[in-house]
């Protein structure tokens, strides 16, 4: 019983040392620390979305795919 209880002891010391985090984030911008200093209402409805454009940009060479054969 002891052994048991040891073990899981220790197998959840180790899950939660593995969870910390060793950096910490950024600091919160000031605009989105006090309620309501947000200017939502000067946003257009058309911009209130959660879809993104992403433009993918690389500075790799084609693969030319006669050579790859």
């Amino acid at each position: 019983m002891l052994l048991r209880t040891l073990s899981v002891f220790i197998l959840s010391a180790a899950l939660l040392a593995g969870c910390s985090a060793s950096h910490q984030l950024m600091p919160t911008p000031n605009i989105y620390l006090d309620e309501g200093r947000y200017p939502d209402s000067r946003v257009p409805s058309l911009l209130k979305t959660n879809l993104v454009d992403i433009l993918y940009l690389t500075d790799r060479a084609q693969e030319n795919l006669e050579d790859a054969e």
